[in-house]
């Protein structure tokens, strides 16, 4: 085989350069949408001679494959005898003119970072339970980071985490969990707050949402949940004397000891099985109570939350034992409401811890 002449060699190169930065120009644009009544997901950008190039596709992976064809085409068609036809020249040297300038300020091939969220998120607006809003806080407070930045983690964690176990398990029935688990969190109060996702991020939120009938603020805050909930049983950089400190509490809790943290907490004595209940990951405490707690055991609350939530993972303690049959194991702790209802306290006992968090 016979190798090119070097200059030739060169040339093309060079047109693959100009063919490369024009494309990458022109995605750099490309707008999703999802069509309402099709549920098709649209991909669009505009073309130098300001007509607009659309495609359709069922998901946004089919529509990004299509658009990358059809724009190919249009490469094609604008490439006349050994030229650009103008107004592609003039998108490349704008391209050009962009790459120079990026690299005399010394960020040659790169953007802003700050830049790029601005222009490539998109807003949502969540309403959820105030209770889930103030632990996010608490969270972006222990990790020296804002509220919106560790929102967005957080609901793209939990968000391709669903995704991954919907291959494996029954998606209604995983919303449905997922759902439940956002219900049982403390307290009645809502509040409204905004979310901000990267366009490829907010594009799959809306289809899973529009698909199984939810809400896209709904299944944002569940995605959230699910995922602030895995990081709080993980510890959000817990030290280790302080993980210590809480299991070495936790185990001078026993008998008469619980009785009389009850009544320290102010739950009378008949509240002891409570305390049981929550230091070992059984009962869904208020974070009142783990505030509570962690003041009178001198640990830290994030360390008590980490304790309380290993100690449920390790228990083979049966949740209930009816007759003959055999023992079960419960795969979730149980609701405050349940577990304060289930002690039959005086009416006034009852709605006082009921109320614990308010």
């Amino acid at each position: 085989m016979k190798n090119l002449a070097k200059s030739s060699s060169k040339d093309a190169t060079h047109l693959l350069g100009e063919w490369a930065r024009i494309t990458s120009t022109l995605y750099s644009t490309a707008r999703f949408e999802v069509e309402p009544r099709s549920s098709l997901v649209s991909c669009a950008v505009l073309l130098p001679n300001r007509e607009e190039l659309r495609v359709q596709a069922p998901s946004l992976e089919a529509a990004a494959i299509q658009l990358t064809a059809a724009l190919q085409v249009q490469l094609k068609h604008a490439r006349c005898q050994s030229n650009w036809a103008p107004e592609w020249q003039a998108l490349l040297n704008t391209t050009n003119a962009s790459r120079k300038r990026e690299a005399e300020m010394g960020i040659q091939d790169k953007m802003d970072d700050k830049q790029r969220t601005k222009v490539r998120q998109e807003t949502i607006g969540v309403t959820s339970k105030k209770s889930l809003y103030e632990l996010l806080s608490q969270i972006a407070s222990a990790e020296d980071s804002s509220i919106a930045t560790i929102a967005r983690s957080l609901v793209s964690e939990g968000f391709n985490d669903l995704e991954n176990r919907m291959f494996d398990e029954s998606p209604c029935h995983l919303l449905d969990e997922y759902e439940r688990r956002l219900d049982i969190l403390d307290g009645a109060e809502t509040t409204q707050w905004m979310l901000r996702l990267n366009r490829h991020d907010s594009l799959r939120l809306k289809l899973v949402a529009k698909e199984y009938g939810r809400s896209v603020s709904q299944l944002a805050a569940m995605c959230l949940n699910e995922a602030l909930q895995a990081r709080m049983a993980n510890g959000f950089k817990v030290p280790i004397e302080d993980i210590e400190a809480a299991w070495a509490a936790i185990q001078r809790i026993k008998g008469p000891a619980a009785r009389t943290l009850s009544e320290q907490l102010g739950f009378t004595k008949s509240g002891s099985p409570l305390i049981n209940g929550i230091l070992s990951g059984r009962i869904e405490a208020p974070t009142k109570v783990f505030e509570m707690l962690s003041n009178v055991l001198d640990v830290s609350v994030r360390a008590l939350r980490r304790v309380t939530a290993e100690a449920f993972q390790l228990s083979t303690v049966p949740s209930f034992k009816a007759g003959d049959t055999k023992p079960t194991v419960s795969a979730m702790p149980e609701a405050w409401e349940a577990a304060v209802r289930s002690l039959s306290l005086p009416s006034i006992d009852t709605n006082r811890l009921l109320h614990i968090d308010e």
